[in-house]
């Protein structure tokens, strides 16, 4: 699509009104998920109790997305109210370099850049931490960033007229940002559901109980931590495919799709929380609820008792161990029931 079809104008205005409405919306995700992250059991945490990686991340992406909203209000209002140069707001808007327009674009590509380096953290973590698993996703990673401080160089230093059409030097990193942000959430994404996957099939090899095989069958936590990722996965990667094409195409369109960038990645990454700690709750709740009884596992020349109750988190605990991946080590299934839900937390 030409950017003609969409004066620059009109775009900003729609970038700054798509991202507030999708703002709003990450918003009320950080609510549920502060309450995860700060809470335990109706109080406060105590410091040694915080998931660190986590919290950081989460206070990052907040700062970043309500940075993002308000450096786009301020550009309409200095555009449309307080720019008295020539041309109007169709001049002030072309000013790539702008020191607005490079935190924007700033905020946009570090955002993108964090997204991505929690979702391969998660899976170096699910893999036990190797690094052979997900060496190429952080060569992907690095070279991402690469692009990202390029792009940020050229921005601010070219004072062209032109995002899309006269300035190639930003829109070919550009394409090749966004073309590498979708090839590391697939496969990192594929990664981490192959071995979730995998687990999940030793663990029912290892029940011994008709009863609860059947029943997990229905209920497995480990396919709820599959859907959760993959969900996620899936929010993420599909507004990373549209940035992409609205570079690829050269549209105005491009402005409005990047707006909501910023916070859907902190929707992302907070529904995982949120989702996570929902099927926490779930899981204690029924425990409570249920009988309890012994289960057996037996792994190659192993044997491990543990004393468990019926229901969704015990039956199949006995085989996700990522909040302590060294539980997870090659083949073999961990001595220590987890829950699932407890690896996004971490």
């Amino acid at each position: 699509m030409p950017s003609s079809s969409l004066p620059i104008t009109t775009a900003q205005l729609c970038a700054l009104f798509t991202e507030s409405i999708v703002y709003g919306i990450y918003l009320v995700t950080c609510g549920y998920c502060a309450q995860q992250l700060f809470m335990v059991n109706g109080r406060c945490k105590r410091l040694g109790e915080y998931h660190w990686p986590m919290v950081i991340v989460a206070i990052l992406l907040l700062i970043f997305s309500t940075l993002d909203v308000a450096m786009g209000f301020y550009h309409n209002l200095w555009a449309f109210v307080l720019y008295t140069g020539t041309g109007g707001a169709l001049e002030a808007f072309h000013n790539i370099s702008f020191w607005v327009n490079v935190i924007k674009t700033t905020n946009v590509l570090v955002t993108a850049n964090i997204g991505d380096g929690v979702l391969i953290y998660r899976c170096w973590i699910v893999h036990n931490k190797s690094w052979l698993v997900v060496v190429f996703s952080t060569i992907l990673w690095l070279t991402s960033v690469a692009c990202t401080i390029r792009i940020v160089y050229v921005e601010s230093t070219i004072h062209a007229r032109d995002l899309l059409r006269d300035e190639k030097s930003i829109t070919a990193p550009m394409i090749t940002f966004w073309t590498l942000t979708i090839v590391i959430n697939f496969v990192t994404t594929a990664l981490l559901v192959t071995k979730i996957w995998r687990v999940d099939r030793r663990t029912r090899r290892c029940l011994h109980n008709s009863e609860l095989a059947s029943h997990t069958q229905h209920s497995s936590p480990l396919r709820y931590a599959i859907r959760i990722v993959m969900e996620s996965g899936i929010l993420y990667t599909t507004f990373a495919f549209i940035s992409f094409v609205a570079y690829v195409t050269g549209g105005n369109w491009v402005f409005p799709v990047t707006g909501m960038e910023v916070p859907v990645v902190g929707i992302a990454f907070n529904l995982i929380i949120i989702r996570a700690a929902a099927r926490h709750a779930e899981e204690n709740t029924s425990s409570q609820l249920q009988p309890s009884n012994s289960i057996f596992f037996r792994h190659q020349t192993n044997c491990v008792s543990l004393s468990s109750r019926i229901s969704a988190s015990e039956q199949c605990s006995c085989g996700f161990q990522c909040a302590d991946s060294s539980q997870f080590s090659s083949g073999s299934v961990p001595l220590r029931p987890q829950k699932p839900s407890e690896v996004f937390m971490t």
